[in-house]
C-alpha cells in the first residue's frame, strides 16, 4: 500500500521534467506506476525502459521491468479469459 499515489505521481513527473536524464527518477516513477493501487503498466514499462537506457547496468530496473512485463501479461491473460 502506498500513501497518496496521485501526489507521488505529480512529484515524479515534476522531477523528471526537471532532470529527464536521471535514471533513478524514471525507475522509482515506474515502481509507483506498477503498484497494484495504480496499475499503469504501459507507462511503467516506458519509464523502466528509459531508466535502463540511461543506465544499462541498473539491475533493479531490469528486474522490475521483467516483473512488470509478467504482471501485465497475467492481467492481459486474465482479462482475455473473461471475453
Amino acid at each position: 500500500m502506498i500513501g497518496d499515489p496521485e501526489s507521488a505521481r505529480v512529484q515524479f513527473e515534476n522531477a523528471i521534467k526537471h532532470d529527464s536524464e536521471n535514471a533513478n527518477y524514471h525507475y522509482h516513477y515506474a515502481r509507483l506506476l506498477s503498484d497494484p493501487e495504480v496499475e499503469d503498466f504501459e507507462t511503467a514499462l516506458n519509464h523502466y525502459e528509459r531508466a535502463i537506457q540511461l543506465d544499462p547496468g541498473y539491475a533493479n530496473a531490469h528486474l522490475h521491468y521483467a516483473v512488470t512485463l509478467i504482471q501485465h501479461e497475467q492481467a492481459y491473460e486474465s482479462a482475455r479469459d473473461h471475453l
